[in-house]
């Protein structure tokens, strides 16, 4: 519904969906972010974070590096509730195990 929305983003929009979630606070039913990442770039000292957060890389993405990736889901996994973030054999894409497991996530949430 509009009161509790989804955002869905492909790596920069994927950034600035969790950006929104996490920092400023927008009620939202979940953020998926594909082939993105999550800094904490300002800093807010935000835990207990309620929204569903999915999160999809690629093992051999030459745009966003691994290691941030990682960090990302690092920081997440300690201060989001219903966090979950998944490697996939693959590059800066979209292969059809993200849009399934995508679709199962959404099926789940709402």
């Amino acid at each position: 519904s509009l009161d509790d929305p989804i955002l869905i983003g492909f790596s920069q929009g994927g950034i600035v969906g969790l950006t929104m979630a996490i920092e400023n606070y927008y009620k939202l039913k979940g953020v998926y972010c594909h082939c993105g990442f999550y800094e904490n770039k300002l800093n807010r000292n935000v835990d207990d974070i309620e929204t569903n957060i999915l999160m999809m890389n690629g093992t051999h993405d030459n745009i966003i590096p691994t290691v941030w990736v990682q960090n990302s889901y690092s920081i997440l996994e300690k201060k989001c509730k219903y966090f979950k973030g998944v490697f996939f054999d693959m590059g800066h894409e979209i292969i059809d195990e993200n849009i399934l497991l995508l679709d199962k996530w959404i099926n789940e949430i709402i």
